[in-house]
């Protein structure tokens, strides 16, 4: 495979596998305090002098639906076309598992928004095609909505300490995700989406 969409699809089957790996009944114990994490992480973003603007309505989704975990499996947890090499022999492989931990399967979906789609909108409509063999549930677009809407909060705090350019970029991630997700008001595919 040669094209953006096909590389994609081949990083949604390698997600999928990932996703597919047994826990140990240990590792379960990560999901606790999810919630508490990320209700901490949006009161840090709420005190912090890089609040964006037209941020309550993003604040107020991520409140409406942040909850424990459904789907819970390992993850990478930082799954995007940064974290892919293509190999001598033409294949994709996935690297730094440094940030590996338990969550919603869903959940490893976060960085396409904020990292791979600025890069290849085709490549992740493959990816997702690749990890669900096909289109997406229904289901699944409130959870990617709820993820990319914490992501563009938790990203801006992850910026501060590399900068101002850092912190430009995140604040046009937070710009494309508002306008992608149409102010994250419905519940529906992303603007970008393309079903097959």
């Amino acid at each position: 495979m040669t094209t953006s969409m096909g590389f994609g699809q081949e990083a949604g089957r390698a997600l999928a596998a990932i996703h597919s790996v047994m826990l140990e009944p240990s590792e379960l114990a990560e999901v606790e305090g999810l919630v508490e994490r990320r209700k901490h992480t949006i009161l840090n973003y709420m005190s912090s002098k890089y609040r964006m603007a037209g941020d309550d309505s993003v604040l107020m989704f991520v409140a409406k639906h942040v909850t424990q975990p459904k789907r819970i499996v390992g993850l990478h947890g930082d799954f995007h076309i940064g974290n892919l090499l293509l190999t001598p022999e033409g294949n994709l492989a996935v690297i730094d598992f440094d940030r590996r931990c338990v969550g919603d399967r869903w959940q490893d979906f976060q960085k396409a928004q904020a990292f791979s789609i600025p890069r290849s909108t085709a490549f992740v409509n493959g990816q997702l095609h690749g990890y669900f063999r096909g289109n997406p549930p229904d289901t699944f677009w409130e959870s990617f909505a709820y993820e990319a809407a914490y992501g563009v909060v938790e990203q801006m705090l992850w910026a501060i300490p590399f900068g101002e350019g850092m912190i430009q970029q995140m604040q046009m991630n937070y710009v494309r995700a508002m306008r992608d997700f149409r102010g994250f008001l419905p519940c529906e595919p992303p603007r970008w989406y393309e079903p097959v």
